[in-house]
């Protein structure tokens, strides 16, 4: 905002992070397609498109969207190992982005968090962050209190406030969610609903990750853009909760679709 001085996030159907969140996911898909096309239109369309999603990735000013891009970024180097002349200008070009078109004011939210890290008396703390830190002490908490079975599921907001007293991190009078995924799951389901959620989220990846194995072409690039978008949103998931579940099933959903995929080739191929 140009009067107040403030960072204005873009937000899209949902709120900032979590849209910056389905964006990460989107600009990976976007890169593999451009990877996957065949023709000169098409490749320039897809990789358009990706580097859109990228853009406004970065208006959404998520710290957690950014950390999965750089995971995302790394595996791809990973698993394509593209030229050292690529992604030299890879790395210049996404850091002139960041750098000089979303100002100083992301960088200050990077910085931010990571001086809050040395606790209360590391100066200019982001006091967003000490309230996340108070509403994850607050799953663990509560996971501690019922390790089985949980809270029940849903139920983590109407035991927060009891917990955010004695904790003593987040004054804020209303019921909020944990900003993460993993600490959600383990304070509403407990340990065994935990742990089949967990083995879902894994299965997924699994499948997704044998399928780029034993698919070729075009089919392994979707395989393994399967594998590193639903890496991306669980990477994120580290400082986001299910508040839109519906998005971590379309992603988990593709990595199966991948997986079967692949199950079905040797016979596909053998009927001609």
């Amino acid at each position: 905002d140009p009067n107040s001085g403030a960072l204005h996030r873009a937000q899209g159907p949902v709120t900032a992070n979590f849209f910056g969140q389905m964006l990460l996911v989107a600009t990976t898909f976007g890169m593999y397609a451009g990877m996957a096309a065949d023709r000169r239109a098409t490749r320039a369309i897809a990789w358009g498109l990706a580097a859109m999603c990228l853009l406004a990735t970065g208006f959404t000013a998520s710290r957690g969207a950014l950390i999965g891009l750089a995971v995302v970024l790394l595996l791809v180097i990973a698993l394509r190992r593209p030229r050292a002349g690529t992604i030299a200008i890879g790395a210049v070009g996404i850091g002139l982005l960041f750098s000089g078109v979303f100002g100083s004011e992301y960088r200050d939210r990077i910085v931010s968090a990571a001086s809050s890290v040395g606790g209360p008396a590391a100066g200019a703390a982001d006091t967003s962050v000490r309230k996340r830190l108070g509403e994850n002490l607050a799953a663990v908490r509560m996971f501690e209190d019922r390790p089985l079975l949980g809270v029940g599921p849903d139920h983590y907001l109407l035991h927060y406030l009891d917990y955010s007293q004695s904790i003593g991190l987040d004054s804020r009078p209303e019921a909020r969610r944990p900003h993460s995924l993993y600490l959600e799951a383990l304070a509403e389901l407990g340990a065994i609903g935990a742990a089949l959620f967990f083995l879902i989220l894994g299965t997924a990846a699994r499948a997704a990750w044998r399928a780029r194995a034993r698919l070729a072409g075009r089919h392994r690039l979707f395989a393994e853009a399967a594998f590193v978008g639903l890496i991306a949103f669980l990477v994120s998931g580290f400082f986001l909760h299910a508040a839109f579940p519906r998005y971590l099933w379309i992603v988990v959903a593709i990595a199966l679709v991948a997986g079967h995929a692949a199950a079905q080739a040797p016979a596909a191929a053998g009927k001609h």
